[in-house]
C-alpha cells in the first residue's frame, strides 16, 4: 500500500505563500490502478516528486508498505519505484542498444560497469519478452534507441520499468508525446502489464476519457484537495459529461 498520510505543503509566491496541500490524505492498494487527473497546478505532479525524492513534504509522511520512503536512499527506492516519462527518450539510452538498455533495467538496483557482459540467455529472455508486445521489436535488439521511433522506445521504457516488478509503478503523462493510435497500443500494452504483473500504478494524464477507461479507480485533484475519488462501479457509471463538469467546479 502506499500511504500519503496529513501532507502539507506550500510555497513563496510574489503574492506570499501559497498553500499547495494541507493535510493529504490518501492511500492506494496493492491492486489498484489509479488514473489521476486535474488542471495546473493541482498537485499531482508534486505527489510524483514527493514518491521519487525531488521534493520534500513541509509536514506529513509518505509510505510504501509501511515504511517511509521520504529519506530512502535513491538506490534502494529505484528497486522498489519505476517510472515512466511523458518524453519517450527519458527512459531509456539513447546512444546504447536495445538489448543493453534491456539488460540494464534487468540489473537495476545492482552495481553495473561500463561494460558488462550479457549472457546469451538472456539475450534469448528479452527477446521473448519484446515478441509478446508483437511489435517485431525483438529483431531489434542490436540498434541503438535513437533510431526507434518513439512509441517504440515508450513501450520498451514501460517494458523495463515492469521487468523487475516493482511494488509501485508511476506513469507521467506517459502517452502525452505521441499520436493517437500508437498512443491508444501503449495504454493498451500498460493494462496488460499491470494486470498480469498485479502493480499498484499511478498514471497522471490530462486525458479525461482514458482516465475513464484505463484502470479501475479515478482521483480528480482540484487546489491540492481530492474533489473526486471513484472506484469499481462508481467509476464505471461515471459518464464523460459528468467528469467535464467536475473538473471545472471551484472547489469547496
Amino acid at each position: 500500500m502506499l500511504e500519503f498520510r496529513k501532507i502539507h505543503k506550500s510555497f513563496q509566491t510574489l503574492h506570499g505563500e501559497q498553500v499547495l496541500f494541507s493535510g493529504l490524505d490518501l492511500s492506494i492498494q496493492k491492486n489498484e490502478f489509479v488514473t489521476m487527473v486535474g488542471n495546473n497546478g493541482a498537485g499531482k505532479s508534486s505527489l510524483f516528486k514527493m514518491i521519487v525524492g525531488d521534493m520534500q513534504p513541509d509536514d506529513g509522511d509518505v509510505l510504501l508498505e509501511n515504511q517511509s520512503i521520504l529519506s530512502m536512499p535513491t538506490h534502494l527506492k529505484k528497486a522498489r519505484i519505476g517510472k515512466v516519462y511523458q518524453d519517450p527518450a527519458a527512459g531509456t539510452v539513447g546512444s546504447m542498444t536495445l538489448l543493453e538498455n534491456m539488460a540494464l533495467a534487468d540489473r537495476k538496483g545492482e552495481h553495473v560497469s561500463l561494460r558488462f557482459a550479457i549472457r546469451k540467455s538472456a539475450r534469448a529472455r528479452y527477446g521473448e519478452l519484446l515478441k509478446d508486445l508483437g511489435l517485431g521489436l525483438e529483431n531489434k535488439l542490436d540498434t541503438p534507441m535513437r533510431e526507434l521511433s518513439g512509441g517504440q522506445r515508450q513501450t520498451v521504457a514501460l517494458v523495463m520499468a515492469t521487468m523487475k516488478t516493482p511494488q509501485l509503478l508511476l506513469l507521467d503523462e506517459h502517452t502525452a508525446a505521441l499520436d493517437p493510435k500508437t498512443a491508444k497500443l501503449i495504454l493498451d500494452k500498460t493494462q496488460a502489464l499491470v494486470e498480469e504483473k498485479g502493480i499498484m500504478t499511478i498514471m497522471v494524464t490530462h486525458n479525461l476519457k482514458d482516465a475513464l477507461t484505463y484502470g479501475n479507480r479515478l482521483i480528480m485533484l482540484r487546489e491540492g484537495k481530492i474533489v473526486e475519488d471513484l472506484k469499481e462501479k462508481a467509476r464505471e457509471q461515471f459518464s464523460m459529461e459528468e467528469l467535464l463538469a467536475k473538473f471545472y467546479l471551484p472547489v469547496v
